[in-house]
């Protein structure tokens, strides 16, 4: 059995309109993280529940590739799009799939699969999405769904935290109270991992005038998807004519450098 380290309900409210009748769905076990072994048999179970209130509902329950966007927003990602070394869609599955939920009952359903003893490093990731189908009449129909993230690290194997920024450009206009930078990281490594951003402004001698740092944010980076960083530099004093340089790093929360990139720019 896959022990849960933590009980998130991440609910999220779908399609043309949200039923108020519906906003009783809840899931137990609704976040998976595990360490997990080639070749092992993994369980881990979770029990779909209505209050009393709520309507009856037709459920369906998928396995989806993980992935997040630029802001590190969770994305469910059909068989199609799932193409990340890591992801753990493939070996994984779910019973029953579909089911009906009477008001205020509760259903089980069971994820599980079998470690391919071939697995690799690192970490693997799916999200189970459970989600009623779409009720209503007319051009109005309502939906609810939960997506259950689930993390599962090879143990024993080396956790590979590295990335690059691919991108780092300074929004227009240019200005001399402020500078507006946005920059592209990407998690080239193994394992998911929570990282911070810091721009330094510099004058043509190498001198601080003033930096920038963003919050290692609400959700970790997974491996092979990029994350957005955007920064706002206010000077110490207002910036004259000359050249200037911004350097960005992107660093993990314990502080370790990832990665550094410059950019210059006249006023």
């Amino acid at each position: 059995m896959i022990e849960t380290k933590a009980a998130m309900l991440i609910g999220t409210f779908i399609l043309l309109a949200v039923n108020p009748a519906l906003a009783g769905l809840t899931v137990s076990g609704s976040f998976c993280d595990a360490d997990v072994t080639p070749g092992q048999h993994i369980e881990h179970d979770m029990i779909i529940s209505t209050d009393a209130g709520d309507g009856q509902m037709e459920m369906q329950v998928d396995i989806l590739g993980f992935g997040r966007d630029l802001k590190g927003q969770n994305i469910g990602l059909n068989p199609d799009e799932d193409i990340s070394p890591y992801s753990a869609r493939p070996f994984l599955r779910v019973s029953p799939r579909n089911f009906t939920l009477s008001p205020g009952s509760s259903q089980n359903v069971l994820l599980e699969g079998d470690i391919p003893t071939d697995v690799g490093e690192g970490g693997r990731y799916v999200l189970v999405y459970i989600h009623s189908n779409p009720s209503g009449s007319g051009n109005v129909g309502f939906a609810v769904a939960v997506e259950v993230p689930v993390r599962l690290t090879i143990a024993g194997t080396k956790l590979v935290k590295t990335g690059e920024i691919t991108d780092l450009s300074i929004n227009k206009p240019i200005s001399r109270e402020k500078q507006n930078v946005s920059l592209t990281f990407n998690n080239t490594g193994n394992y998911n991992y929570y990282a911070s951003a810091e721009a330094v402004l510099k004058d043509m001698n190498g001198s601080i005038l003033s930096n920038s740092s963003t919050p290692a944010g609400f959700n970790s980076i997974l491996p092979a998807t990029s994350r957005q960083f955007d920064l706002s530099i206010t000077p110490n004093i207002k910036l004259q004519s000359g050249s200037y340089s911004i350097t960005s790093t992107v660093r993990l929360d314990d502080g370790t450098e990832l990665a550094s990139r410059e950019i210059e720019f006249d006023l």
